[in-house]
């Protein structure tokens, strides 16, 4: 727009001075180079509500979830949990979901069990639904049709304070505050000690790589809430990982946990989602990297056109014809190292 306008100023005023030779044309050259302090802030506000267009429907989501009642809020008679210190099955019964606006539904009458004790990938082309499947499990969305349940509970009627404490997200870009590594734990396990604080950085596989950056005292380590303050990527998402722990989930949702991690913290993550899984987690995986599916899952579920196209072991589905076999070949070299490494390896005690 700047450089429209001022192109139309230059020609006016090339025009005035063809006409008459004499006209004074200083005032339309000012304006020509005034032009672009003037329109800036125009385009700066237009940016902004079309950004803010944009990323309203989550923001709105969040804030619904922000705003439920507290886990001291007394709750309708008719709310239940699962049964303590059980394993629990999420279950999904012919879930339909459809984002306003749309005609097409993402999910189209999904009915599928998500089984404890271990760990489920769900993998889909880019935008196909797999993290709306996250999304539902977690109650930041609601299925347009069908239901889900967890131990046998559906959604609306799970106490919230159990919700809250046993159903854990690890998402892409987990949030990180501007202060220690300790501060950033307590906030899954306020009453947490260090040692159990210690524990569960182990148990996420970052208690190395934190005593090499903080020798003495890792816990201190200050960390910020940018990318790269103080932790990686990577070691941000571990950290992440830690403070799920922390609370001792029945589900653990984990949304792209491979994004941002170098080849050997890739390779153990097998063996950290694993070794969760063997305490009785129901662990549910989103991931685009076919490698960390074929060495971390149990099952693979296909999500294509809104349906779990194909269900199996990740291996039997890399050598049949569907969804995760094309995936996996796209990316051989990777997928076939780290399924060498989880056969190495082999399944860690909890």
């Amino acid at each position: 727009m700047p450089t429209l306008l001022q192109a139309a100023f230059l020609i006016y005023a090339a025009l005035l001075m063809a006409s008459s030779p004499s006209r004074p044309i200083g005032a339309v050259l000012g304006i020509y180079y005034f032009v672009p302090s003037a329109i800036q802030p125009v385009q700066e506000l237009i940016g902004f509500f079309t950004g803010l267009a944009a990323s309203w429907p989550p923001v709105a989501a969040v804030g619904a979830l922000l705003d439920a009642p507290s886990v001291d809020t007394p709750q309708p008679a008719s709310t239940a949990e699962p049964a303590p210190g059980a394993p629990a099955v999420v279950r999904f019964d012919a879930v339909r979901f459809a984002y306003p606006g749309r005609a097409a539904p993402v999910l189209d009458g999904i009915t599928h069990d998500f089984p404890p004790g271990r760990v489920s990938a769900i993998v889909g082309l880019s935008g196909g639904g797999k993290s709306t499947c996250l999304a539902l499990i977690n109650a930041i969305r609601q299925p347009t049709s069908g239901s889900i349940s967890v131990g046998g509970v559906p959604l609306p009627r799970l106490d919230h304070a159990w919700r809250r404490r046993h159903i854990a997200t690890v998402s892409q870009f987990p949030l990180i505050m501007d202060a220690t590594i300790r501060d950033n734990l307590l906030l899954g396990a306020p009453a947490a000690t260090d040692a159990e604080l210690e524990a569960a950085i182990a148990r996420a596989g970052l208690g190395e790589a934190l005593c090499r950056l903080e020798p003495v005292h890792p816990l201190d380590r200050v960390v910020t809430m940018a990318p790269g303050g103080g932790l990686s990527g990577g070691e941000r998402r571990r950290l992440a990982i830690a403070r799920a722990l922390l609370t001792r989930p029945t589900v653990l949702l984990l949304d792209e946990p491979s994004t941002g991690l170098d080849a050997l913290a890739l390779a153990s993550l097998p063996v950290i989602l694993r070794g969760i899984a063997g305490l009785g987690t129901t662990v549910i995986l989103v991931d685009h990297s076919p490698g960390l599916v074929l060495a971390a899952a149990d099952e693979v579920c296909c999500l294509e056109d809104g349906r779990f196209a194909a269900i199996g072991p990740p291996g039997e589905l890399a050598a049949g014809d569907n969804l995760f076999a094309r995936l996996a070949a796209v990316r051989p070299e990777r997928s076939e190292g780290l399924s060498f490494t989880a056969v190495a390896l082999a399944t860690p005690s909890p």
